[in-house]
């Protein structure tokens, strides 16, 4: 994820244009799933990986830093943080951590899940997360 953070600093547009991208994404994708399970999100996570790829006109390195930040992110709120998507948000966090797409995105999504503060809204999520 740091590499992200790095492209943004070079003022890299590519990042931008990706970011942009993932946005409508995940608007798209997060629409009438509210009461998927875990389950259905890591079916879903594991068979369309590239999915996301495509969408966001990545390279592979590229779409693995940004998915979990695009995806969690995508569900927060400035204003009241997690209290509009909070359990949708840990139902996908649970999913990415518990999926089989590359191990970048699990590993990258415990990082964003730390910062967005997302392991504050369960209990198990904050068990799973802490531990490394």
């Amino acid at each position: 994820m740091i590499g992200i953070f790095q492209r943004l600093l070079r003022g890299d547009r590519e990042v931008v244009s990706e970011f942009e991208k993932a946005r409508v994404f995940w608007r798209n994708f997060f629409k009438g799933k509210c009461q998927w399970t875990v389950e259905q999100f890591i079916e879903w996570f594991n068979m369309h990986q590239v999915s996301y790829n495509q969408a966001i006109d990545a390279e592979n390195p590229s779409a693995k830093q940004t998915f979990a930040l695009t995806c969690l992110g995508s569900l927060y709120d400035e204003q009241s943080g997690w209290e509009k998507n909070g359990k949708l948000a840990v139902k996908v966090a649970k999913a990415i951590l518990a999926s089989t797409m590359s191990l970048e995105i699990p590993l990258g999504a415990r990082e964003v899940i730390k910062l967005y503060d997302l392991d504050d809204e369960d209990d198990e999520l904050r068990t799973v997360v802490r531990r490394e």
